[in-house]
């Protein structure tokens, strides 16, 4: 089975993903998939298992339901939400939560087929349009990624930034809204860690492409002037860059999966995007990269008080670990496109 060059959009968490895989998904010739959070698994069998955990009463309830008997009455992620969503909506043209039971069925009854196979099953089924992954989890693995491109090997791929500020703030709100007290406290209170990494990832990654395989676009950048920036992902991708083409991806809110789901197996897509999804035009800020090294020190601080007792000694070793930190997040922000001015 053989199917159209993907795109993949790579960045981290909070990063303006979801707004705009849904943008690009809204064109005549895209379809962009939620986060189907598949390639940190080899088989449909491996994600059932790692998803479920095991837990065989839920297996059996939502097989019970699945044949007309009464719905489970707790929230049960037997995959993860997006990859049930997408196959809902390509088997049914629907998402509820009769067919997403059913779309799981269907993982349950196809768990010999391997990952690759499962998300070209996917795209070609959305065939003539070419698809768009968006999982960041993607990006958090460089072995992952050369897995994508080895069995993908004319694949594009989108590197979406936001800048360093925004996106720490929306990270850790995002950490306080999930359960990862399991998570090292310094991620938790350093959403930077999950940014830089990301990005370092992402940019190591870049060497193993062609230059027309690779295209680094700042999120705000869509998101303030896209009648300008679009028409350039879209030559990028090989795909028309007409106004009217651009009409329509400014319509995110049409998206398949711009809405939350059903409430037992929802997600997919970031809640905010999903609770606000149309465009809206994004005035440009000014940016300080000293506005950077402000917030840092003071989380840096808040985190050192919280957690760190010991010799003076040691925490001056950890101050300086600290401003080693900060600067290579500034160097950071500079490859990236970032610099004092207006963004």
């Amino acid at each position: 089975m053989r199917m159209r060059v993907p795109i993949f959009i790579l960045s981290p968490p909070r990063s303006y993903s979801s707004v705009v895989s849904s943008i690009l998904g809204e064109h005549p010739e895209l379809h962009s998939f939620p986060e189907l959070q598949i390639f940190k698994f080899q088989t449909i069998e491996e994600l059932i298992k790692q998803e479920m955990k095991g837990t065989e009463a839920d297996i059996e309830s939502l097989q019970r339901y699945g044949k007309g008997e009464k719905k489970p009455s707790n929230r049960i992620r037997p995959a993860p939400p997006g990859l049930l969503r997408a196959i809902s909506f390509l088997h049914e043209g629907i998402q509820n939560e009769a067919s997403l039971t059913r779309a799981w069925l269907w993982l349950l009854n196809n768990q010999t087929m391997n990952i690759d196979e499962l998300f070209i099953y996917l795209c070609s089924g959305f065939e003539p349009a070419r698809c768009i992954e968006k999982s960041p989890t993607n990006s958090s693995c460089l072995k992952r990624l050369i897995r994508i491109l080895k069995s993908f090997p004319d694949a594009k791929f989108l590197h979406l930034t936001r800048s360093c500020l925004p996106s720490l703030k929306s990270i850790d709100e995002f950490l306080q809204l999930k359960a990862v007290s399991s998570k090292p406290k310094f991620v938790i209170n350093h959403p930077v860690m999950i940014w830089y990494k990301m990005h370092s990832t992402i940019k190591r990654f870049r060497q193993f492409l062609n230059s027309e395989q690779y295209l680094m676009i700042r999120g705000e950048d869509i998101l303030s002037e896209p009648y300008n920036v679009l028409p350039c992902i879209c030559e990028w991708i090989g795909i028309s860059e007409s106004r009217e083409s651009v009409d329509f991806m400014l319509q995110p809110e049409k998206s398949p999966y711009a809405f939350f789901g059903p409430p037992k197996i929802a997600g997919g897509n970031d809640p905010k995007f999903m609770d606000s999804p149309k465009f809206r035009l994004r005035a440009q800020k000014s940016y300080n990269a000293n506005d950077i090294k402000s917030y840092f020190e003071i989380e840096s601080n808040r985190w050192f008080l919280s957690t760190i007792s010991g010799s003076e000694y040691s925490l001056a070793r950890l101050k300086a670990m600290d401003r080693k930190i900060l600067e290579s997040i500034f160097s950071m922000e500079r490859s990236l496109g970032y610099s004092d001015g207006m963004l």
